[in-house]
């Protein structure tokens, strides 16, 4: 995963060139049809997914972004139903 300072709220993710689903990532996710039990200020959110056009993560750095591994612990107690 990538982050650049001078544009939060934003990350680049990598994901292996053997995923096939890439039209279910790719648009618009309005959280309060994504997440089970959405809190009222969760509601009204949304989240786009955009594909980039950089093939490699050293691409990705040279733009100005800093990689962040994802980090096993980070999911700890974290549940796919949103429970």
């Amino acid at each position: 995963m990538f982050h650049k300072p001078s544009s939060p709220g934003m990350v680049i993710i990598e994901v292996d060139c053997e995923f096939k689903r890439f039209n279910d990532l790719l648009g618009k996710h309005t959280w309060s049809k994504m997440l089970v039990n959405p809190d009222s200020d969760e509601e009204d959110k949304s989240s786009e997914v955009f594909y980039c056009n950089l093939e490699t993560g050293r691409d990705v750095e040279r733009k100005g972004w800093k990689r962040i591994w994802v980090e096993e612990h980070w999911f700890s107690g974290w549940r796919p139903d949103n429970t």
